[in-house]
């Protein structure tokens, strides 16, 4: 944002286009950030992907009462929805027709298989 206020101070245009989004709720979980990302990225819109080349995030503290961090990398996230079924039709608790698998089982076996014990994906 010092960029933008020095070239405005001096009367200068900016070399590329800028566009800023703030969003401040990452720590609950960003909950309404993808659905506004996918309303404002259409064509003429905010986030246009046609006016974007690059992208900046900034998550961090200041080293500093005058020196922000600025982000230049990231570990990244990834989400995914998964979904595990067990049997097609309902089958209601208690013991009337015997024991039934258990697709959480599943689950777990799968994702231990991710990672191995030296952290290697």
């Amino acid at each position: 944002l010092w960029v933008i206020e020095a070239h405005k101070q001096l009367g200068r245009e900016l070399p590329v286009n800028i566009r800023c989004l703030f969003e401040g709720m990452e720590e609950a979980g960003s909950k309404g950030l993808p659905a506004l990302c996918e309303k404002l990225a259409t064509p003429g819109g905010f986030l246009d992907p046609k006016a974007i080349d690059y992208i900046c995030i900034s998550d961090n503290y200041w080293t500093g009462k005058t020196k922000p961090c600025l982000t230049h990398g990231l570990r990244g996230n990834v989400y995914f929805h998964m979904e595990i079924i067990c049997s097609e039709k309902d089958m209601h608790s208690g013991v009337i027709g015997g024991g039934v698998h258990e697709g959480l089982t599943d689950l777990v076996q799968l994702m231990s298989k991710l990672v191995d014990s030296q952290g290697k994906i």
